[in-house]
């Protein structure tokens, strides 16, 4: 199903047969995931007002990575979140999450998508492609 969605999203689904989550994030990373794997629990938001409500999250404890793309480049990088403990699910991935066991898989690489030049084709060829 990966294969097919465009756009923007973020879902995760529940499968209570198999006892198992499902969760992907779009290609380009646009809609966050965080999720946290504490004490054998899973959990999971699109931001991080929802961990830091939960009250099972400590808002004072920075994460260094973060803290340091944030001030060089001005956003965090997946993995990482603001907060310890916290990640991002990276873009362009999916995870499973099953008998306690998480496992985060790729689904889509930029570097496959062929580049067109515009010198070799039409406006409009380019558009069609």
């Amino acid at each position: 199903m990966l294969d097919i969605l465009r756009g923007m999203f973020v879902f995760v689904i529940w499968g209570q047969k198999r006892t198992a989550t499902f969760g992907a994030r779009d290609h380009l990373g646009i809609k966050p995931l965080l999720y946290s794997l504490q004490n054998n629990e899973f959990v999971f938001c699109s931001e991080l007002k929802g961990f830091l409500a939960s009250g099972l999250y400590n808002e004072n404890k920075l994460d260094i990575h973060s803290i340091n793309s944030y001030l060089a480049i001005g956003n965090t990088i997946p993995p990482y979140s603001m907060v310890e403990g916290i990640n991002a699910l990276k873009s362009g991935h999916y995870f499973t999450f099953k008998n306690g066991q998480f496992n985060e898989t790729p689904y889509w690489f930029p570097e496959t998508i062929e580049p067109i030049s515009s010198k070799d084709i039409s406006y409009d060829e380019c558009v069609q492609k």
